[in-house]
């Protein structure tokens, strides 16, 4: 890489005669548009080529960016005047991303389905408990509502349910304990299949809502309604016995709080 010439060079082109003016007729004298020596064409490339580099460019963008990005905000800490240099533009954007302004939390449950059914069994299955996937997606849920939260099974696993995401929905602790009355009542109708009675376990989602935070995070698609039924009769047929539970919301809409 070329460098740029020192100070010395500098003031010595500047100081030379052959810079400053021309002797014309009459005895006058008129400058030069610019001077055309060597050393000083060199000198006034080397100065647009540092007036005009991609650096300069890029801080330059940063500071409109950062500029920009604030003003949008409306945040009242972070309101100030315009940076007046490239360096204050990256400082800026630096100090927003510490504060995490701009890291918004923003979660979709990937779970779509409304209506689920173990069909007959007549024993219980081995427990496969609940994905990685969809308690990672339980955990961001609860990092933004705040409390405990589980993948909840909507077909319990031990009546046949997987732990996939086409059978998981994220749920509160509370929310979690409260599905286990029929869950466990239509596992004891089965038992370890040394019984009389098949069982039909099903499980239906109410309603669903996008959840939407005061600081701008939110949750989309979150079942909070739900409601359970098993049915159950002899394992060689005969007469079908509907044992209902009750409708189940995990949120309050008096306090706004999930429950």
């Amino acid at each position: 890489m070329r460098s740029l010439p020192d100070k010395h060079e500098v003031n010595s082109l500047q100081s030379s005669p052959r810079l400053g003016s021309e002797q014309v007729a009459g005895g006058g004298s008129a400058f030069r548009q610019a001077d055309q020596r060597p050393q000083a064409i060199t000198q006034r490339r080397l100065q647009a080529l540092v007036d005009n580099s991609s650096r300069v460019n890029r801080l330059l963008q940063l500071q409109a960016m950062a500029d920009a990005f604030v003003g949008s905000r409306q945040v009242p800490q972070y309101r100030q005047e315009k940076a007046a240099t490239p360096r204050n533009a990256l400082q800026q954007i630096d100090a927003i991303q510490k504060k995490g302004i701009v890291q918004l939390k923003k979660v979709t449950v990937r779970n779509n389905t409304d209506t689920y059914t173990s069909g007959w069994v007549t024993s219980e299955s081995q427990s496969t408990g609940v994905d990685q996937g969809p308690q990672d997606e339980a955990n961001r849920v609860q990092s933004i509502a705040g409390g405990t939260w589980y993948g909840g099974h909507m077909v319990n696993d031990r009546l046949g349910g997987h732990g996939g995401h086409g059978n998981i929905v994220p749920v509160t602790s509370s929310m979690n304990g409260k599905h286990k009355t029929i869950e466990n009542a239509a596992r004891g109708k089965v038992g370890n299949g040394l019984g009389s009675y098949a069982v039909k376990y099903d499980m239906n989602i109410l309603s669903r809502r996008d959840f939407n935070f005061g600081n701008g995070d939110e949750v989309k698609n979150l079942p909070h309604q739900f409601y359970q039924q098993y049915h159950y009769r002899l394992k060689n047929g005969g007469p079908v016995t509907t044992v209902n539970g009750n409708v189940l919301d995990m949120f309050d809409n008096n306090t706004l709080q999930f429950i």
